[in-house]
């Protein structure tokens, strides 16, 4: 009896340890993460100056969807999130596909591709600006080779979507190399192998054996390509 309670005893001393050291993580994450959504949630119900707040209870949220303004933005938030996946996996998977057969160089390859990814969105979004200006942009000057007169690219709804899709793609495309070549480097080479031996092509190796190895991957990349993309006010 003595030797169980002094085990219970060691036991909640070991835990109540523990639990002191995750003190500081539950609360920053009660700070900075929790507070701050039920804070908001409950001023959704006010109207609110920053110090004078008056309850409107759901007039906010009737005023919100009762707008053709939040409609639109809900629409082209989700047409730049699907045309951003619908590119930078694809694209993401092959150029990772193609570092992964090189015999030499692929860290340096991995890190030339990383680095827009690691920029900061408002550097990148300041180059697309340069990109697209309307004058003398560098878009405008290539076209310019050839008679076509200027475009002000972000004055139209259709292609300043389109430029942000560009941009978003090319911020995100190295996220996507990096974790498609860490799945890739997972697929055991004996089903190549093995496979090669049965008398399958590459072209059959790669759609029966890496597309399917590779499914997990990327359901893992639209679930953080959608997050990605519904907080994409920045760019």
């Amino acid at each position: 009896m003595k030797q169980n309670k002094k085990r219970k005893k060691a036991g909640f001393e070991n835990s109540f340890v523990w639990y002191v050291f995750l003190l500081p993580t539950i609360a920053g994450m009660v700070l900075f993460m929790t507070y701050p959504v039920l804070e908001s949630l409950r001023l959704s119900f006010f109207k609110s100056n920053g110090t004078i707040e008056s309850w409107v209870g759901l007039r906010n949220y009737i005023r919100i969807f009762s707008s053709p303004v939040f409609w639109r933005t809900v629409y082209t938030t989700f047409y730049i999130g699907t045309f951003k996946l619908m590119l930078s996996i694809p694209i993401g998977f092959l150029v990772a596909y193609l570092i992964n057969s090189l015999t030499y160089g692929k860290n340096a390859f991995k890190v030339l591709f990383f680095i827009p990814y690691i920029t900061s969105v408002v550097a990148a979004g300041t180059i697309f600006l340069f990109v697209l200006h309307p004058g003398d942009g560098l878009l405008n000057t290539i076209i310019g080779l050839f008679g076509i007169a200027n475009i002000e690219w972000l004055s139209h709804a259709t292609s300043a979507r389109w430029g942000t899709i560009f941009l978003t793609v090319w911020h995100w495309l190295g996220f996507v190399i990096i974790i498609c070549m860490a799945n890739l480097q997972t697929i055991p080479t004996e089903l190549y192998e093995a496979s090669k031996i049965d008398g399958a092509t590459e072209r059959q190796q790669f759609f029966y054996i890496t597309i399917p190895k590779m499914s997990s991957c990327f359901s893992f990349l639209l679930v953080m390509g959608w997050i990605s993309a519904l907080k994409i006010f920045t760019e």
